[in-house]
């Protein structure tokens, strides 16, 4: 999921990691916007659908036609595996210029063989690549643990993991469910592994630092660049305020790109 074409992930002469940007977006409008403001993956996903809804075809198409030649990573968030188990949800249809989809585990914790009907759905998407998710609240949701999905999703082929959380509640988010030292034991695991990192679940912007301590490969947001609430408008401000206070993170970067 990392095309390096943001402004963020330019190279440094300075061995600084790098924290960089994944901003989740519903129609072509806000995509637009976060295209030009400085993100590395673009995400799209219907919230009012959930941690991981489901966008439209129609919406699909019309992200994939917004600066098609743009080489930031796109992904879409196809809802839970138990809709498809179930047969309620058809696969989307995406673009060709997006790469990656994600499916949630929610609900599967009890069943033996979730690791192989998760192993069958990822092979229905044709062309894409998976991205291992795991919820912070997986007790709370019925989610394998998250160190399983870490390793079924290494053998599966999942070059990123995600860690969000499956319920939205206004003012909780991903350290409402897990202490921050589990997080980055987590995340350094999944990188033991081979695998990015994207931490995501309701972070705010006052959260910028403290998950740029956990070391992870990129921060995900949504609700921190709206303007009131995960499913409302994508603010331009507030995503510039966002890129700027990652950027402080890494002063000597910032150094480095200055004219």
């Amino acid at each position: 999921m990392d095309s390096g074409a943001s402004v963020l992930s330019q190279p440094s002469r300075f061995p600084v990691p790098s924290v960089r940007l994944l901003v989740s977006v519903r129609n072509a409008a806000e995509a637009a916007v976060a295209l030009r403001g400085g993100i590395s993956i673009l995400d799209v996903k219907a919230p009012e659908y959930g941690a991981l809804g489901q966008p439209s075809d129609e919406d699909l198409e019309e992200i994939g036609a917004v600066d098609p030649t743009n080489r930031i990573d796109r992904s879409v968030a196809c809802g839970e595996l138990t809709d498809y188990i179930e047969n309620r949800q058809e696969l989307p249809h995406v673009p060709e210029n997006f790469t990656y989809f994600k499916l949630g585990l929610s609900g599967l914790n009890q069943t033996s063989h979730w690791a192989k009907s998760w192993e069958m759905q990822i092979r229905r998407f044709t062309g894409m690549k998976p991205v291992a998710v795991s919820y912070a609240d997986y007790e709370q949701c019925a989610a394998p643990h998250p160190e399983a999905i870490m390793q079924v999703g290494k053998q599966l082929g999942c070059q990123f993991f995600l860690f969000d959380t499956f319920s939205k509640v206004e003012k909780k988010n991903i350290f409402s469910y897990l202490p921050q030292s589990t997080l980055s034991r987590w995340i350094q695991q999944a990188k033991n592994l081979g695998m990015k990192t994207v931490v995501a679940g309701s972070i705010t912007q006052d959260d910028v630092k403290r998950c740029v301590k956990m070391a992870p490969d990129y921060i995900g947001v949504r609700r921190a660049v709206c303007r009131a609430g995960r499913e409302s408008e994508l603010d331009r401000d507030k995503l510039s305020q966002l890129v700027d206070r990652l950027s402080d993170c890494h002063p000597m970067e910032r150094l480095v790109k200055s004219p």
